[in-house]
């Protein structure tokens, strides 16, 4: 047999250049000059060299070539699929991680917001407005003790949101859902004490005018304070402390979160 090494070295050099199909044609068209050399040296019958006649050598190097581009291809796309998917997994877990601790984080700065403990250095973060008269300002200021206290730890909600818009495209909608129900209560109970302090205010302005208490108006704005309060302070039924409704919903989306991601933890 000739010389394979000259084969092999100019194969080497076709695959330096990066040309596959140019080294598929190559190595096929030494191969094949070797098998006529060798037929011709061995006396073997010449139907091989009609073979040679019949079908062009760089076409068939070409279409060899083709294949073997379509094996790399398909290769290739296994090994990307598998590294996707390999990745979304990781994502997923950390964004699951992520997710739970901030929403832990997000409830328990909600129980805090609305705890009914107020001092006074909380309530003299709310201004007082020019010739604001001093009852109004107190009823003004003990709503806006929530806000005063979710101002302290806003970045961690603005941390938890931006997670959320990343869990849209990896997590459960579930999961997404229990995470902007936690990001929606506080703007919740904002808009419940701004309301709050619109009633008691309209309520102590009846009051001074000496309207009746059994005014349909006064019961009215009673009923809507009674029904406000559920909402973002606490209240005692029967001797029983009873947590406000915002905050229930803050529990029940931090427990739906636990129970929706957590497997995705375990199973990974």
């Amino acid at each position: 047999m000739p010389d394979i090494r000259a084969a092999i070295s100019t194969a080497l050099i076709a695959l330096s250049a990066n040309s596959f199909k140019d080294l598929a044609s190559l190595l096929f068209s030494v191969i094949w000059q070797e098998i006529i050399l060798f037929s011709r040296a061995n006396g073997i019958a010449s139907d091989i060299f009609l073979i040679a006649k019949v079908f062009d050598i760089a076409a068939i190097g070409s279409l060899l070539s083709g294949i073997g581009t379509l094996v790399l291809a398909y290769i290739a796309y296994k090994g990307l699929s598998a590294w996707r998917s390999q990745f979304r997994g990781q994502s997923e877990i950390q964004i699951s991680q992520d997710i739970l601790s901030s929403v832990h984080e997000a409830a328990e700065i909600i129980d805090y917001m609305l705890k009914d403990d107020v001092m006074q250095v909380e309530l003299d973060e709310t201004e007082r407005y020019d010739e604001e008269e001093v009852w109004a300002w107190e009823i003004r200021a003990a709503a806006n003790v929530p806000i005063v206290r979710y101002e302290k730890f806003q970045d961690r909600f603005d941390r938890l949101r931006s997670l959320y818009f990343r869990a849209r495209a990896l997590l459960p909608v579930e999961a997404v859902n229990a995470v902007r129900t936690v990001l929606e209560v506080p703007h919740r109970i904002s808009s419940a004490t701004k309301k709050m302090v619109r009633i008691k205010i309209r309520l102590s302005e009846i009051k001074k005018e000496g309207m009746d208490a059994n005014n349909l108006e006064v019961q009215g704005l009673q009923e809507e304070i009674e029904l406000l309060g559920r909402l973002f302070m606490y209240s005692e039924v029967g001797g029983v402390k009873r947590e406000p409704s915002l905050l229930a919903d803050a529990r029940a989306a931090e427990s739906a979160c636990s129970s929706l991601l957590l497997p995705i933890l375990k199973d990974r």
